[in-house]
């Protein structure tokens, strides 16, 4: 394990914090931080509720569903794995609970775990579990150790799968090919930051979809879509655009089903009765 230094309060600034993650990079020091609140909406292209919100159009989502929620994983080269996702510590043992989790395909456990996504600003999605402290932190790092995004963010008021996207005007755009390695943290009872600290670390990787796929999508039915992305092994935009439907009809017996498969053939059948959870809206700074 090594140790880093992070920069973070609540109110957004700066002071030192020290956490305990199971890291194979360092962050490198006289790095510019770019801080903004981030986006606690799922969704690749977030899909209108009023264009779908009758019935007739609740009907074509689901009508000639052809394609199963079955995530496929993808056949390329994965990162180095690493020894640890990290320290457990800091929890509320008194409430049996999954512990922090980010969600990525978990199939093999020789292999590090890895998401891709064909967008330049994903949406991450990880489990956080009830906690006393009111803030966690999210840090996206490139393959070069270089800090890419970095900000912090209000815990969910429930336990539960929440999500996080990288805002346009803050951070890069992803770049094609590229590896990016993301963490969550934290603050293992309080918001004061410890060694009992909980984190978690994965990876993502930006791809071109291909031309078959961009027709297949273009096409597409927003009910079709998940699947497609699902189908191709493009993890963090099957998720996502699940997660939007779930959101717009969170009674559809056919969407939880779907949502019901995908975690399961991704490894994460754990986590598949877990609410979505919406956290507050972050005051400008």
């Amino acid at each position: 394990m090594q140790r880093f230094l992070l920069a973070v309060t609540n109110s957004g600034t700066i002071a030192t914090l020290s956490a305990i993650l199971s890291l194979e990079l360092a962050i490198a020091p006289g790095f510019s931080t770019t801080r903004q609140s981030p986006q606690f909406t799922g969704g690749v292209e977030p899909i209108e509720r009023d264009k779908f919100s009758s019935e007739r159009h609740r009907r074509r989502i689901n009508q000639n569903w052809q394609l199963s929620q079955v995530f496929r994983p993808p056949d390329r080269g994965a990162p180095p794995r690493t020894e640890d996702a990290g320290t457990r510590g800091g929890l509320d043992n008194s409430l049996r609970q999954q512990p922090l989790t980010l969600l990525i395909p978990d199939l093999n456990p020789e292999e590090t775990n890895f998401g891709l996504t064909v967008s330049e600003h994903p949406t991450f999605f990880a489990y956080i579990p009830r906690s006393r402290a009111k803030t966690g932190e999210f840090i996206l790092l490139d393959e070069n150790n270089q800090l890419v995004y970095s900000t912090s963010f209000p815990m969910p008021a429930q336990p539960g799968i929440a999500s996080i996207s990288l805002p346009p005007t803050a951070s890069p755009p992803l770049e094609i090919g590229k590896w990016y390695k993301w963490y969550l943290i934290v603050p293992g009872n309080s918001d004061e930051w410890s060694n009992n600290d909980i984190s978690n670390a994965g990876w993502i990787q930006r791809i071109e979809p291909g031309e078959a796929l961009e027709n297949q999508l273009q096409d597409a039915t927003p009910g079709n879509i998940p699947g497609l992305y699902a189908e191709a092994g493009i993890w963090h935009d099957a998720l996502a655009s699940l997660v939007d439907l779930r959101r717009i009809y969170p009674s559809d017996t056919s969407l939880a089903k779907d949502w019901e498969d995908l975690f399961t053939s991704s490894g994460l059948a754990a986590f598949s009765q877990e609410r979505l959870v919406d956290c507050c809206e972050v005051e400008e700074r």
